[in-house]
């Protein structure tokens, strides 16, 4: 009697797609010598070798992308000057890549959330590291520890920590030249293939080799990969005889294979892609039209089946939270051909295809580290916490801000750590995986909690606006054929403003020359250009007086400010000489900022690392402040107006109370990176947002007291995208609106007190891409067709009117509960004399209702129609019976019934005695 050993995986079989779904007209690269697998997928991209840019380009699609691919359309990353020979995607972000090419250099990239061509051929890396003189061969991300890579060059295994940019450790333990290497599922040692024809496993930190074991007798090309967190190792390679052999070893005794398998004797090295989830094992060789499907059960290798595919260049997995698993796909294959990429799903066939079925889905690796570099290297071990792949059971990701993220370089480097000697070389046999414990505890802050994507069913705010749309108004209303749109305006402007009567918009050319349009003369601008302000300098910002639709000031590069009058009806005529020009910055001025209440108070930053306010009645600088240490990113004055809040690059936000003090009154330490960020009070001045970046290049939201800026209440990861976001805050219906240069959507939050402070709306994606995005006053919009926001959206030839609407049934009410009486923010409170002297008034409010609208809470309740059949209603009820009468009387009534004769009785005839005998 012989041992059957059943898998639930045994029939799964491939889903051959159409032609019409394979994603056609791409080159992939011939790059002979190199031992990647040439295309590697994350849950959102697939990247692989192309022949642009002679082979140090990589070609970057979405998952979701299928059919043919316009010639030039294709995203690609201006990688390295020589070919890139290996690319990994980091197992806890689905947008970073790492790269290592000839050059000697590994490269680390973080993806933009849209694959827009133009934006990543433009793309920089995040690091670049120096290895070797030599060519870099293979990258390999560590599955437990966030920013830790192996990357072998020759004989030599260099251990990369991404965070501080610099070598951990090196092993120069290998007879020869290094062909792959992998990980154990715990990332405490690894495994390698030698061109010397050997396996080694290796434990990196105590940067020893902890056994080794002949392995392919024709080691000419080979892989080796760990077989998730089992004790097993497969390898593929060549025998004496020149045929292609795959071989299972235990690593507990690595001298004879469990298994060996023979195939051919063709030239491809074959590459084994292993899923531990499932064991499910899949092996193609280069150049292949063959795809063999096996299965890992316990220690034997079961082949399942064999199809025949396109001829294969490369060969990746998608990671298991990008599959379909309504559909019953288990696993999904990324098969890169010449000239095509075939995605291929494994489909296990299921009676019912709308439920979930948790046997062929084990619970999945999360996105979340499970350990710090410095728990790493202190000899600590752990898995990565595993997540349910069932949509209704999905936990929410809640994700803790790393050690090197929470405290400085200098903090994290004092962390008091007691390394534990032993390590996973003492005990070979790997039998139990157990966490070492620090016996010295250390200080830390508080984790932040960061929301990730949810999943599954959780509480959703019942926002009135959780549905808002974005309305494009008809071409009828844009004004068209803009030329010569600067866009070299600096990150710390909004490029674009705008009040009820004009916009303003830099354009190109020498002295700083910026365009005043009227909104309502929609059309066709004339090709020969329009007038403009001709500044002395380069243009840096500019902004419209709150209270003066005609007055508009402008901060150029030569450390002036301008202040310029629109005539009544326009420019007519090009304007080179303002009205007033303050001086009294020694650097270039980069941003303007009017008082919200009192007019003629004017802030002005610059790079000599000051904040002058200014008053414009008499032309004088009143207030210099303090503190700043580098480039100050952007300033935000509070809606009582007795506060400004800065972002600086030194690392810091800061609120002043400027006329009682030139320091700031409260600061905070926060990552704002280096290209820039904005702030935005909101709640009328009880939050503080700072949108900007973080150390990994995530755009994010920020979310602090401003009694209290060293306590981060919230932060809202967005995407990772080098634009910075530039935002507007509604403070009527508290919706934050955020948008970048050179994107197309435009992002929505609704800002409330309660935890978690920030809550999602309805995004608007809009047709094509914008440089900017400028609202109107509260009163532009029409709230006839619940209007509650207006926005004129500039492109690079044109600035289209668009709308933000919340879709309503009772349109011909006011609808109250959307708009709250708003405040008149285009009369001063008081003025500057009295603002400097420390007066303040609160501004008047007036309603938005139109005198021939009731309010939406005055409109009669309708009464609730009555339904048919109620059976808890003894009067609406009807048994059976009751119907079959009613049927039946509804039929009779139908039928024509008279006691009326018959028309044949009513005719003549002859009377019996006289027919004929």
């Amino acid at each position: 009697m012989w041992k059957f050993k059943a898998s639930k995986f045994k029939n799964a079989a491939p889903k051959i797609p159409k032609k019409d779904e394979w994603i056609t007209e791409i080159s992939a690269a011939n790059i002979m010598q190199s031992y990647s697998n040439h295309i590697e997928a994350s849950a959102l991209y697939m990247a692989f070798n192309t022949d642009s840019g002679g082979g140090g380009d990589l070609g970057v699609l979405p998952l979701s992308v299928s059919g043919r691919q316009e010639t030039g359309s294709i995203p690609f990353i201006r990688a390295h000057a020589g070919n890139v020979l290996a690319f990994k995607f980091s197992p806890f972000d689905d947008c970073c890549l790492a790269t290592s090419s000839e050059d000697g250099t590994v490269k680390i990239w973080q993806l933009p959330s849209q694959a827009d061509a133009n934006q990543f051929s433009a793309l920089n890396p995040m690091a670049t590291l120096s290895v070797d003189t030599k060519a870099v061969d293979t990258v390999t991300w560590h599955p437990t520890v966030l920013g830790l890579l192996v990357a072998t060059a020759n004989k030599r295994l260099s251990l990369l920590n991404i965070q501080t940019q610099q070598e951990v450790s090196r092993l120069d333990c290998h007879g020869d030249h290094i062909q792959s290497c992998s990980w154990h599922a715990d990332g405490s040692v690894l495994v390698t293939s030698n061109k010397d024809k050997k396996l080694r496993i290796i434990d990196p930190r105590a940067q020893s080799t902890v056994t080794e074991c002949s392995g392919h007798s024709n080691m000419r090309d080979s892989r080796v990969i760990w077989l998730g967190d089992k004790d097993l190792i497969l390898s593929s390679g060549f025998n004496l005889m020149r045929e292609r052999e795959v071989c299972l070893r235990d690593i507990r005794n690595m001298t004879s294979p469990l298994s060996t398998k023979s195939f051919d004797t063709s030239s491809g090295v074959m590459i084994p892609v292993y899923d531990p989830d499932t064991g499910m094992l899949f092996m193609g060789g280069k150049g292949d039209t063959l795809l063999r499907y096996s299965e890992v059960i316990e220690t034997d290798l079961l082949e399942n089946r064999m199809d025949n595919v396109e001829q294969i260049k490369g060969l990746c997995l998608v990671p298991k939270r990008a599959l379909d698993v309504m559909a019953c796909e288990v696993n999904r294959l990324l098969v890169l051909n010449q000239h095509a990429i075939l995605p291929l799903p494994y489909i296990v066939l299921r009676r019912f295809r709308d439920q979930f079925y948790e046997e062929l889905f084990p619970p999945t690796n999360s996105l979340i580290p499970a350990l710090t570099i410095e728990d790493w290297q202190a000899n600590k071990n752990s898995n990565v916490q595993k997540i349910s792949l069932d949509p209704q059971k999905k936990e929410k990701l809640i994700v803790h801000e790393t050690e090197s993220e929470q405290l400085s370089d200098q903090t994290a480097n004092k962390l008091p750590v007691k390394a534990d000697k032993q390590s996973r070389s003492s005990d070979v046999q790997m039998n139990t995986h157990q966490d070492e414990k620090h016996d010295e505890p250390f200080i830390q802050k508080p984790s932040v909690v960061v929301r990730q994507k949810k999943t599954g069913f959780t509480a959703v705010r019942q926002s009135k606006f959780r549905h808002l749309e974005g309305v494009s108004l008809h071409k009828s209303h844009n004004i068209e054929n803009i030329r010569n749109l600067s866009k070299i305006i600096p990150g710390e402007s909004d490029m674009f403003h705008t009040n009820p009567k004009f916009c303003a918009l830099p354009l190109g050319g020498s002295g700083g020359l910026v365009s005043i349009l009227k909104i309502s003369e929609a059309g066709r601008l004339p090709d020969t250009g329009v007038p403009t302000l001709q500044n002395s300098s380069l243009v840096a910002d500019f902004m419209w007086d709150p209270f003066d639709d005609h007055t508009l000031a402008v901060a150029c590069e030569d450390a002036s400010i301008k202040i310029w009058k629109i005539p009544e009806d326009g420019l007519t005529e090009t304007l080179t000489e303002p009205c007033l020009c303050l001086r009294g910055h020694t650097e270039k001025v980069y941003f303007v900022r009017y008082h919200p209440l009192a007019s003629g108070v004017l802030a002005s930053g610059s790079y000599d690392m000051s904040i002058k306010i200014w008053d414009l009645d008499t032309a004088s600088e009143c207030i210099q402040l303090k503190g700043h240490t580098d480039t100050i990113f952007c300033l935000s004055w509070s809606p009582d107006g007795t506060k400004c809040a800065t972002a600086c690059k030194d690392g810091f936000i800061r609120i002043y109370d400027p006329r009682n003090s030139t320091e700031p009154v409260k600061t905070g330490p926060v990552p704002t990176g280096t290209r820039g960020s904005r702030i935005v009070w909101a709640c009328d001045g009880k939050l503080l947002l700072l949108i900007g970046f973080e150390k990994s290049s995530d755009r994010s939201i920020r979310v602090y007291h401003p009694e209290d800026l060293t306590n981060l209440l919230q932060r809202e990861d967005l995407d990772v995208s080098p634009t910075i976001l530039v935002p507007h805050y509604d403070e009527d219906s508290s919706t934050l609106f955020l948008t970048g240069r050179g994107e197309s959507t435009v992002k929505t939050y609704e800002v409330a007190l309660e935890e978690p402070y920030l809550f999602p709306l309805s995004h608007h994606k809009c047709d094509s891409l914008h440089q900017a995005l400028a609202f109107l006053p509260k009163t532009a919009c029409d709230v006839t067709k619940v209007q509650f926001a207006r926005a004129l959206r500039l492109t690079s030839t044109s600035i289209e009117p668009i709308s933000f609407i919340v879709p309503r049934i009772k349109t011909e009410y006011f609808q109250d509960d959307l708009f709250p009486d708003t405040k008149v923010t285009w009369e001063p409170t008081v003025n500057s004399a009295e603002w400097f002297s420390g007066i303040d008034r609160s501004p008047k409010t007036i309603s938005l209702r139109p005198e021939n609208m009731k309010r939406l809470s005055d409109a009669p309740v309708a009464a609730p129609k009555p339904k048919k059949f109620e059976s808890y209603n003894p009067v609406t009820y009807k048994t059976d019976e009751q119907k079959k009468d009613e049927l039946f009387n509804a039929l009779l009534g139908k039928l024509d019934i008279s006691d009326a004769p018959l028309p044949q009785d009513l005719t003549e005839g002859v009377d019996e005695d006289e027919w004929d005998d």
